[in-house]
């Protein structure tokens, strides 16, 4: 039990270290700030003794490549001058990696006690662990392990019980492992066959896993589970595969047995699918079935909550009815507050009052609604109670608060007050461990490793310390991660820290080159990447302005840009031109209408047109807020606001945002699809 203990002691350490990060490093810091003060000529003289850390940096690279090609002796004569440097645990970890299929518990844990703060700790406890997996030392595997996230290594953990003879504790809980959407890694494989074996993957089960499948539109791993039925219950699994492929099968309302304890599940399936492709068809088999079928109150509320959105997203009259005619059992958030935007788009401001006293108290108390109210009191004619009410939105910095200003003619808002720290707080944060590892990563240009280390050293430091390191990383120019760090503090009023400007030369450069402002230029970047050069979107969008590969070739053909790799667009002067030649190009389709042109960075200008309106004009605030997509409300509110604030920052007069925002319109030229 020492193994154990020892690595339960260490390998937490390192898998749960926000706590003892956080505690460490306030003593830390503090301790250090303290000996700075009384050892001030100690650590000049010891500094003037030490190697240059460009030539640690240089030793460094040297000795990653003598241990990449084996010349173990030029490794170990320069790894023995690097152990003060910062990153030497980094070449411990190599160093151990490079045998990791020979390493002894003893090896593991020293290196784990060692550097308990450090990534690379756990990166070594996990790589270890797959090795003893893979080896099938379960005996030792089971020693060793300790609670963690990672799926693969919690089934090789109950696959090392069940070798152990331990089968009660390694099928405890397994449900957890069996219940999800998705597949499961190879490794859990063997477990869920033994627990098969034991008559645990009952029918029941597998129904449960088909539907969360079937949810999660994980149709190979559905399809998987429709051989883990019965003959007869694989014929309804079936069904619900056809209905998933052809969902106006719901209508022939006959092929489905009322009896069946699946049939509600796999029909409200279909109707769900059905919305998206056939509207009318869905509320005409809805109408039909809700009758027929003993549906569950959930499952109720979630077709009837469907059908009443896509009402709405399609701009059709009956919305507002349908959204008032939802029992309260069956309304949620989503539903009460597209309650509201349903009457702003008919322009009944006494339904827009009626809905938001419909809301919660928590959700009438935020910005976007008090600014409708007080909206749609003005157009009621309660002119007084309005402006009384805008003044109030207009002391906030964003977009709402912009909004009510300029209805209430009165000035921005730009509360702007820097961090508050002192010298000897951030001269001691700077001398954590993680924090000269990250340093030193970034001079080597390893930003996912530099990450890495900022998110363990930030796991869970309260406000103050996470403030202190939003303002070093600023210092470091690591805009991205200041702006990061801070955004997990409640403060928000440092504008030069939330709101950097660089790459000015450039930006002032293909700004004025395309005629697009400078400000809007720094809103869109701000937005898209937080400054993060080397961000990639899940989507696949790259670089400071987040281009799609596809997007960022077709720009730079037009702007005589050769590029060859996908790679060029994380470069930041190619990606700011390409970015910035992207608005000017949306801009010239879209009416020069910036509202439609930040819309259509976000979405495209496909979308956008299918949102115009057929005819006349609507107001630009309601155009924004009645948008069906939720990420591009969000989106055209940030920049349009971070345009406001960066105007300042820039020195200039901000722009109103009502000038920023004409109304909306349906545009002269229709683009095919294919143009677009």
């Amino acid at each position: 039990m020492t193994l154990q203990k020892n690595l339960v002691e260490h390998a937490s350490s390192v898998a749960y270290s926000s706590v003892v990060v956080t505690t460490a490093a306030r003593l830390f810091y503090h301790l250090i700030a303290l000996l700075v003060l009384i050892s001030t000529a100690t650590a000049i003289g010891a500094a003037e003794s030490e190697r240059s850390i460009a030539q640690q940096r240089k030793d460094f690279l040297a000795a990653e490549q003598a241990l990449q090609l084996g010349q173990q002796k030029q490794f170990q004569r320069l790894m023995k001058n690097l152990q003060q440097y910062p990153l030497y645990p980094y070449l411990r970890y190599q160093q151990l990696k490079h045998r990791i299929s020979r390493l002894d518990a003893d090896e593991v844990t020293g290196f784990m006690r060692a550097y308990p703060d450090a990534p690379v700790s756990h990166r070594l406890y996990r790589q270890w662990l797959r090795t003893l997996a893979k080896q099938r030392h379960w005996k030792l595997f089971a020693e060793a392990y300790t609670q963690t996230r990672a799926t693969d290594l919690r089934c090789y953990y109950r696959r090392a019980l069940l070798n152990s003879g331990r089968k009660r504790e390694a099928f405890e809980g397994i449900e957890k492992l069996w219940l999800v959407g998705r597949s499961q890694p190879q490794a859990c494989d063997p477990l869920f066959a033994a627990w098969r074996k034991t008559g645990g993957i009952t029918e029941t089960r597998v129904w449960q896993r088909f539907a969360l499948a079937m949810q999660s539109r994980q149709l190979r791993l559905a399809r998987y589970l429709v051989r883990l039925l019965p003959g007869k219950e694989q014929r309804v699994a079936r069904l619900w595969l056809q209905v998933d492929k052809k969902p106006d099968l719901v209508v022939k309302h006959t092929r489905f047995n009322p009896e069946h304890a699946q049939t509600t599940a796999l029909l409200t399936h279909g109707l769900l699918r059905l919305v998206r492709k056939q509207q009318e068809t869905a509320i005409s088999a809805w109408d039909t079935l809700k009758s027929r079928y003993p549906f569950t109150d959930e499952q109720r509320g979630q077709v009837e909550r469907k059908l009443a959105l896509a009402l709405v997203t399609d701009g059709d009259e009956r919305a507002l009815p349908r959204l008032w005619s939802l029992a309260a059992k069956h309304e949620n958030s989503a539903i009460r507050e597209w309650r509201v935007r349903a009457a702003l788009s008919e322009g009944n401001w006494y339904a827009v009052l009626e809905s938001i006293e419909r809301l919660s108290p928590q959700e009438r108390q935020t910005e976007r609604w008090r600014y409708w109210q007080a909206r749609a009191l003005e157009k009621l004619d309660f002119a007084e109670d309005a402006d009384k009410r805008y003044r109030s939105l207009a002391k906030h910095r964003d977009y709402y608060g912009f909004l009510a200003a300029d209805r209430a003619k009165t000035p921005y808002s730009f509360e702007d007050r820097p961090v508050s720290y002192s010298t000897q707080e951030l001269q001691a944060i700077t001398h954590l461990p993680g924090v000269e590892r990250a340093s030193e990563l970034l001079a080597l240009n390893r930003l996912l490793d530099a990450r890495r280390e900022w998110n363990q050293l930030t796991a869970g430091m309260d406000e103050h310390s996470l403030q202190l390191l939003a303002k070093l990383a600023q210092q470091w120019q690591w805009h991205g991660q200041a702006i990061l760090t801070l955004g997990r503090t409640s403060f928000r009023d440092d504008l030069e820290l939330r709101f950097p400007i660089k790459y000015d030369a450039q930006v002032a450069r293909v700004s004025h080159s395309y005629d697009i402002d400078v400000a809007w230029v720094y809103a869109v970047m701000r937005r898209e990447s937080a400054f993060v050069k080397d961000a990639r979107s899940p989507r696949g969008a790259l670089g400071l302005m987040q281009l799609m590969p596809r997007t960022g070739r077709e720009v730079a053909k037009r702007q005589n840009i050769l590029i060859n790799d996908r790679r060029q667009l994380l470069n930041a002067e190619t990606n700011i031109q390409l970015g910035t030649a992207y608005l000017r190009q949306m801009m010239n389709r879209l009416g020069s209408n910036p509202v439609l042109t930040i819309a259509a960075y976000n979405m495209g200008q496909y979308r956008v047109r299918r949102y115009l309106p057929s005819s006349g004009a609507i107001p630009a605030d309601i155009w924004v807020e009645t948008l069906p997509i939720k990420e591009t409300r969000a989106y055209l509110r940030a920049v349009l606001a971070y345009t406001a604030v960066y105007e300042l920052r820039l020195g200039l007069v901000p722009t109103p945002l009502w000038r920023r925002m004409p109304d909306i319109s349906s545009l002269p030229v229709q683009l095919s699809k294919k143009e677009l």
